[in-house]
């Protein structure tokens, strides 16, 4: 998938010095013109136990603001890759990789990040029970740092989110059914990126 996006007298918010005062104003601003490049791809691929999905994504935008003028294209890649391991009609194993790389949404410019997920399934009684372990943000480096200079006022932020942790769950359906829909989910790295702008 693809889509490149024009937008004139778009609205940005940044930071400005309030009548020449130790005060800094966060205010909306038109910028006269940007264009966003955004490329997604994905692909399966399976093989004996082992199947995956691999999603790669890029948002590449086109933005000058700021006084004096700052050019904020530094292209961001994303990528997405799920494991599962089959290992027989009851137990299976899952390990997911994501993250992005260093660039730029709107005016701010976000650090690399990646983030490690994994679990462990257990069905019994023909799938009717089911046991989930988890293990989410494993090396805890889901975390949000990134830096917005414009204007000669520099913000920087870093988060560490308390997403790192261990979960487990179990399920038991009652007159379970099997669902007719075959067909598979579509991408939604393009809707990532967009929220990766907000």
């Amino acid at each position: 998938m693809a889509s490149y996006t024009s937008f004139n007298n778009q609205i940005i918010h940044y930071n400005t010095q309030f009548q020449n005062r130790n005060i800094i104003l966060n205010q909306p601003v038109n910028i006269r013109y940007s264009n966003v490049l955004a490329i997604a791809g994905g692909c399966s691929i399976e093989s004996g136990i082992w199947q995956a999905d691999l999603e790669l994504s890029m948002l590449k935008q086109f933005l000058t603001a700021g006084n004096p003028l700052i050019k904020f294209n530094k292209p961001v890649f994303l990528a997405k890759f799920e494991n599962n391991f089959q290992l027989n009609d009851n137990n299976s194993i899952l390990i997911s990789f994501s993250g992005n790389t260093k660039g730029n949404s709107d005016i701010t410019e976000y650090m690399q990040k990646y983030k490690v997920d994994a679990g462990y399934i257990r069905t019994m009684l023909n799938g009717k029970l089911r046991f989930n372990l988890f293990l989410n943000n494993i090396f805890g480096t889901d975390n949000e740092n990134w830096i917005m200079n414009i204007n000669n006022i520099i913000v920087y932020q870093r988060k560490i989110p308390d997403s790192r942790g261990l979960s487990f769950s179990v399920t038991y359906r009652f007159n379970s059914t099997r669902s007719k829909y075959r067909g598979a989910s579509a991408s939604n790295e393009l809707d990532r990126l967009a929220k990766l702008r907000k």
